[in-house]
């Protein structure tokens, strides 16, 4: 069975500097949505799913995807921030485990489109949580040191606004952390 009608894209990780300019905004929307093209993608639904909220508050603390993950996460956001009391900006930040892990290299935040995910952060003791959406994201411009966004983008319903604004509540010596699934497929709720 062919799944899919291309050949995967090689895409090489990149650490993205704020000052390199809005033509990588561009050129990750384009690597995006060439990834998002398949076949399998185009019949996933884009937005999180509610029922999903409890059973990742459940299982993202000792499951051993999330936690593998979150190893990744914290070495890369090792390498990329020298200032432990960093402003660190997480949007889509969900049920908050990754947020608590971004609380050890400053002021962490998150921001999240689901009521339900912002209520979750709060059972999780998480009190820097805003109710808002990242193509509008409820901050002042140049206010983070590292913003994230770790499978997020790829539920987007405008993943350029999103890129946009995540870029405009960047400090202009800030970076910026995402994590997009090669394939839509892996990026669906794995319980497994």
């Amino acid at each position: 069975m062919l799944l899919f009608n291309t050949s995967p894209p090689k895409i090489p990780p990149v650490i993205y500097e704020s000052r390199a300019g809005s033509g990588f905004i561009s050129f990750i929307a384009d690597t995006i949505r060439e990834v998002m093209n398949n076949s399998v993608a185009v019949n996933l639904p884009k937005e999180m799913q509610s029922h999903h909220y409890p059973i990742l508050y459940q299982v993202e603390d000792s499951h051993w995807w999330y936690v593998g993950r979150r190893r990744i996460i914290r070495s890369l956001v090792e390498k990329m921030l020298s200032n432990r009391k960093a402003r660190i900006l997480d949007v889509g930040c969900g049920t908050g485990a990754n947020l608590k892990m971004l609380a050890d290299y400053g002021r962490a935040e998150g921001v999240d489109i689901s009521p339900q995910a912002v209520e979750f952060c709060r059972e999780r003791g998480l009190d820097s949580v805003r109710l808002g959406a990242a193509e509008q994201l409820p901050y002042e411009n140049d206010s983070f040191e590292l913003v994230t966004a770790l499978d997020v983008i790829e539920h987007l319903d405008d993943d350029v606004a999103g890129l946009r604004e995540m870029r405009r509540v960047l400090r202009h010596d800030g970076r910026v952390l995402l994590f997009v699934p090669a394939f839509m497929f892996l990026g669906a709720f794995r319980m497994m």
